[in-house]
This record gives structure tokens, sequence and C-alpha cells, in this order.
């Protein structure tokens, strides 16, 4: 690698959730009673660099019943000083999450135009947002990219500084049993 991380780099970690917890192999640890632990994985992801803020974005779905999927983790998620970005799909719209994901890349391009970071890392496989680390990278800032195995696109890849395959970290939990 040509440059070299510094402990100096603020990093700052933009969480696509709907990409990274609808995954299959998410599902399948959720059915053999672990979790992903996204306070973990945002803390580790820099590694010996410094963490500067962490974002999340989801479209939480509104139900018949009225109830929100996830709204429990979004609060949780707050609660650990995670900056959550979410908007609200009614029943009857498409399994669409587009504006999640102008919402991610909008704030990525806000925050390095602002200076608040060296590196970025967008938790996602989704090649939507290589136009958004395009931009970002020609504003002199680095931008990594981390994501499952198996749920990535290899232009995304290819447009990244670096690659973080978050299998390979520890970042799985046993799921919490509620009564």
């Amino acid at each position: 690698m040509l440059v070299q991380e510094s402990v100096q780099d603020r990093v700052m970690v933009f969480v696509d959730l709907r990409n990274i917890l609808s995954a299959d192999l998410v599902r399948a640890r959720r059915t053999q009673g672990w979790e992903l632990d996204l306070v973990a994985l945002v803390r580790s992801l820099p590694g010996n660099r410094r963490l500067v803020g962490a974002y999340a974005f989801d479209t939480l779905r509104r139900q018949e019943d009225g109830y929100i999927s996830r709204l429990s983790l979004v609060r949780a998620l707050r609660f650990q000083g995670f900056r959550v970005i979410t908007t609200t799909d009614e029943p009857d719209e498409p399994e669409t999450q587009k504006e999640a994901d102008v919402m991610l890349a909008t704030e990525l391009l806000v925050q390095a135009y602002h200076g608040t970071y060296d590196v970025a890392i967008v938790v996602s496989g989704d090649r939507d947002f290589i136009p958004a680390i395009r931009a970002v990278q020609h504003l002199g800032r680095r931008v990594e990219v981390a994501a499952l195995q198996g749920t990535y696109d290899s232009k995304l890849v290819e447009s990244a500084d670096k690659f973080h395959i978050i299998d390979e970290l520890p970042v799985l939990r046993p799921m919490e049993v509620t009564a």
C-alpha cells in the first residue's frame, strides 16, 4: 500500500443497515443464535486510527399494524453514540431503500467537504456508492469499504482504497434472549 495509515488519521464510519443486516450470512448466524455486533464492528474497523464518528442509515418499514421494524435497534445505536438517519416507508411501497442510500452518499460527501475525516469506511456491498466514493477521493480523502463475504460487488471493491471482509473480524456475539 502506497499510503501509510497513521494513528493521526480521523476515521468516520457510514453503515448501510439494510445491506448489512439483510445479508444471508447474518440471517444464517441469527438462526444459530448469533448476531452482528455493530458497535464492535465500528470499533474494530479503524484499527489504531482515531474514530471520530459513526453513522447508520436505514429505511424503517411501517407495517400494517403500525409497528416500525428495527426501531429498537435504531434507539440502541443512538444510545451507543451512532448518528442514525432514517426514513420510513409504508407497507404498500416497494421493497427499496434508495432514499437511505442517497442519505448515506450525501452525508459521506458533506463530511468530506467539511474536512471532518481523513478516511471514510462505507459498510455496505452496494455498488450504488461508487460515484460518491470517487467524489470523496477526488476531495483528497481515502475511502475504505467493509462488507460480508459474498455480498459485495467487485467494482465497489476496486473503487475503494482498502477493503475489509467483515466475516474476518471479531464482531459476532450471542443473541440476547428476551422473555
